[in-house]
């Protein structure tokens, strides 16, 4: 209900005056129940919002939802004796990259790659954590499927630091001249980002590469991820003064 980056308090005991103008289909928990045949019969009885909804005394909800109805007047009201849990972390995030037309240029495709790579790794810096491996599927025309993964020598979260790697592995895989249809890359071995001082000061290159990289993170996420594009086809590997292309 809320956009991204914004914040929406509800505070206690204001639960139900938050949840009363929003339609019965805004509700989550009503997938947990005979979704179809449920909404079916609010439209019947002509409960179209929550409020309306909390407002039908449990037995007669009862008596046309049986035991969903008491389910579904609670949540109305903003009670749910559910225990609120932390969103389970997954041991792996992965991008699916779909390639239209099928490709063949290395270039083409490794641009497609370093796409992948930089929102994976904005992911990353989201969630503050940090990779130890990359994982590639390719899928080529011909319906073959090559697998490759590597092992990174240290954790990092940062495109200039897992793409020279993630191409020598692409290279390694991308034996066969057959077009690809898609890619599927992943970054596992996931561990907390733990905030240390460094006991070396970092080279220029790579501080710099760093700052933009967090630039571009706060520009997408305030306009969109197509705010800014890398303005050449990346063939090579990238250095941090490759031209960007900022879309209007």
């Amino acid at each position: 209900l809320v956009a991204p980056l914004e914040l929406c308090e509800v505070w206690p005991g204001s639960e139900r005056a938050f949840l009363a103008p929003l339609p019965v289909t805004a509700l989550p928990g009503l997938s947990r129940c005979p979704k179809s045949a449920a909404l079916v019969m609010l439209e019947d009885l002509n409960i179209a919002t929550l409020g309306e909804l909390g407002d039908v005394s449990k037995p007669h909800l009862e008596l046309v939802l049986g035991e969903h109805g008491l389910r579904l007047h609670d949540w109305a009201r903003g009670l749910d004796p559910s225990p609120v849990l932390p969103p389970p972390r997954r041991s792996r995030i992965e991008e699916s990259l779909a390639l239209t037309p099928d490709e063949l240029d290395e270039g083409v495709v490794l641009g497609v790659l370093y796409g992948g790579l930089e929102r994976l790794c904005r992911e990353l810096r989201r969630q503050r954590r940090l990779c130890r491996r990359l994982a590639l599927t390719l899928r080529h025309s011909d319906h073959v499927v090559v697998d490759g993964s590597h092992s990174l020598p240290f954790a990092t979260q940062w495109e200039a630091e897992l793409f020279p790697p993630l191409e020598a592995l692409f290279r390694r895989r991308f034996r066969r001249r057959v077009r690809l249809r898609s890619m599927t890359l992943g970054v596992e071995g996931l561990v907390p980002a733990e905030a240390q001082l460094s006991l070396f000061p970092e080279a220029p290159a790579s501080l710099r590469a760093r700052r933009l990289a967090l630039a571009l993170d706060r520009l997408r996420a305030r306009i969109g991820d197509h705010a800014v594009s890398l303005g050449r086809t990346i063939s090579g590997p990238l250095s941090p003064s490759s031209l960007l292309t900022p879309h209007s």
